[in-house]
């Protein structure tokens, strides 16, 4: 063999992070994550951070089955986990509340995540802005690849994890993970 042969890297994607938020957009994804966790046999954790309570001057103790936000995100959770998409997928599921970040960072490293799969709802402009990026954020911050399904992508070649194009953007300089982005139609060459 020449000493310059080529050596095929095959990822290992052992555990994968799905956040959702249950929208439409996240549902997109659903098709590239359930493709990808069945083809390297990949355990899918699911997520879903609800927006830290406002700080009070009197701190209460609220009892959990009262907090009405929690109850309809784990509500959406479980008909999440009632459809199709992980039935024959090893997966777990969480609700969490507190900063997007400060929730996805430790839970990325004490359960190995090796790729965060997102849907993102494609915001321009003011709404942007005003709205935020959740992707964005999770994108900036992430230390291993991110895959977000953009609101125009199709389900055609969803099933085909050999994909085509891939987008990988890096600056050169700085150590970052690769950044994977399904913007339109998947396996077009």
């Amino acid at each position: 063999m020449s000493p310059f042969a080529q050596t095929l890297l095959v990822p290992a994607l052992k555990n994968i992070l799905f956040a959702t938020d249950f929208s439409p957009c996240s549902q997109a994804a659903l098709p590239y994550l359930h493709a990808i966790a069945e083809r390297y046999a990949s355990t899918v954790h699911i997520i879903h951070v609800l927006a830290p309570e406002p700080q009070i001057g009197i701190p209460l103790d609220r009892l959990p089955e009262l907090d009405t936000e929690r109850n309809v995100a784990q509500a959406d959770m479980n008909t999440l986990l009632a459809g199709r998409s992980f039935g024959d997928i090893a997966h777990t599921a969480i609700v969490e509340r507190g900063q997007l970040w400060e929730v996805l960072a430790p839970f990325i490293k004490e359960n190995s995540i090796d790729l965060i799969v997102l849907g993102t709802h494609g915001r321009r402009g003011l709404r942007k802005l005003v709205l935020g990026s959740v992707a964005e954020q999770v994108f900036r911050h992430a230390t291993c690849p991110v895959l977000t399904v953009g609101p125009q992508a199709t389900h055609e070649g969803a099933a085909d994890t050999s994909f085509k194009t891939i987008l990988f953007a890096t600056d050169f300089f700085l150590r970052l993970p690769a950044r994977l982005a399904i913007c339109g139609v998947v396996g077009a060459s």
